[in-house]
C-alpha cells in the first residue's frame, strides 16, 4: 500500500494570495506612516487655524504640567498617609498583643481563685472546732450549764 499524498492547489494558490495579499497590506501601511510623517499641517491651514492650533497647544502643555504636578502632589500624600497607616498598624497591633496577655495573665489568676474557692467550698466541715494554742491543736467541746444549789433556811 502506498499512501499518496493529494494536493488540493486551488486551495494553496489561494494562501499564496492571501499572504501576498498581506504583505502588500504591509507596505501600504508603511507608506502611508512615511506620507504622514512628511505632511506638514502648518502649510496647509489658515493664520486663524495657525494661531488656534498654537492656543491649544499651549492649553495643552499647560494641563499637561498641572497634571503632572497633582500627580506629584498625590503620590506624596499617599506615601504619608500609608506611613502614618503603618504606624497606626503597628501601635494597634502593640495595644492589641499588651491586651491580649493581660486578658490571659487575668483568666489564669481567675482559674486559680476559682480553683481554691472551689476547694473551700467542698470541704468537709469537721464536727468539733480546732482551736490552736501555742502551737498545739486543742479540741474544745462545749459542757452543759452547771445548777446552781440553793439552800434552804428554816425559820422558826
Amino acid at each position: 500500500m502506498s499512501t499518496q499524498v493529494q494536493f488540493n492547489w486551488s486551495k494553496l494558490k489561494a494562501e499564496l494570495n492571501k499572504i501576498t495579499y498581506i504583505e502588500r497590506l504591509k507596505t501600504e501601511v508603511q507608506r502611508f506612516g512615511q506620507e504622514l510623517r512628511k505632511f506638514d499641517i502648518n502649510a496647509h491651514l489658515s493664520p486663524q487655524a495657525k494661531q488656534r492650533l498654537k492656543a491649544v497647544e499651549a492649553k495643552y502643555q499647560e494641563v499637561t504640567k498641572s497634571l503632572g504636578k497633582t500627580q506629584r502632589q498625590l503620590d506624596r500624600e499617599m506615601a504619608r498617609v500609608l506611613r502614618n497607616f503603618k504606624v497606626q498598624r503597628e501601635l494597634a497591633e502593640k495595644g492589641l498583643a499588651f491586651v491580649k496577655t493581660t486578658a490571659l495573665e487575668q483568666r489564669q489568676k481567675l482559674e486559680v481563685v476559682g480553683a481554691k474557692l472551689k476547694d473551700r467550698m467542698f470541704q468537709t466541715k469537721s464536727a468539733t472546732p480546732v482551736v490552736k494554742v501555742k502551737g498545739k491543736a486543742k479540741t474544745v467541746s462545749k459542757k452543759a450549764p452547771t445548777k446552781k444549789k440553793t439552800t434552804r433556811t428554816s425559820s422558826n
